[in-house]
């Protein structure tokens, strides 16, 4: 068959019938997890599931398959990561449902150009020394036991360099860049926030792909 040129011309590839894989993207209202079990449906009224795939009816991503199942815990307990955000809001209401919001806005990875934020995790405490060991990179880090995540060192993080990018691909929901230096310039973001970047692969084409959201520590 392989030595049968003709048939890998573009006048007999055109005489293919089209097929559109169903790939399945959080919507407005809608945000899927993908568990080994099932999907997890979450609106704001709650979460459905676990959905058989074999029901579910779309394609996704095999790395967007978190690698465990979904159980729901019947005997209620706290919740050790509920426990973790009120440690570190200080026990402070307003700043424990500002920070939910932020975690919401990272998992539900629906963007368009008019709603992709930057979310900025920084000390309680700006100064010139650094304060370790207050949650923030452990809160980020977290995030990428649900979404897809690429972490970035934000010491040595150039995003002008070449091939800065050529680990984020179309499967990526979150970057992560942590603990970036005091020369780091937010202004070299701002287009790959709000228009994408462009990644630039070795020994391959360039491409453009959505970023979801920086994480910037």
């Amino acid at each position: 068959f392989i030595r049968n040129t003709p048939f890998f011309r573009p006048g007999y590839l055109n005489a293919l019938s089209r097929v559109e894989p169903k790939l399945i993207r959080d919507t407005k209202d809608t945000s899927y997890f993908f568990y080994i079990n099932g999907v997890v449906q979450v609106t704001k009224e709650g979460f459905y599931g676990p959905i058989p795939y074999e029901k579910f009816g779309h394609l996704v991503w095999e790395h967007h398959i978190i690698k465990r199942e979904f159980r729901i815990n019947e005997i209620y307990e706290a919740p050790v990561f509920a426990t973790f955000i009120n440690r570190l809001t200080n026990q402070d209401s307003d700043r424990y449902n500002y920070l939910c919001s932020l975690i919401g806005y990272a998992l539900h990875n629906y963007r368009t150009s008019e709603n992709t934020r930057a979310i900025i995790l920084n000390d309680e405490t700006i100064n010139d020394q650094p304060e370790g060991g207050s949650g923030k990179s452990l809160l980020a880090k977290s995030l990428g036991y649900l979404r897809n995540q690429v972490i970035k060192d934000g010491k040595t993080f150039n995003p002008k360099k070449s091939f800065e990018y050529s680990d984020v691909d179309e499967t990526t929901d979150l970057l992560l860049i942590d603990e970036t230096s005091e020369y780091f310039s937010f202004e070299d973001l701002f287009s790959v926030i709000t228009d994408g970047i462009t990644i630039e692969k070795k020994f391959g084409n360039k491409d453009v792909c959505r970023l979801n959201i920086p994480l910037y520590l």
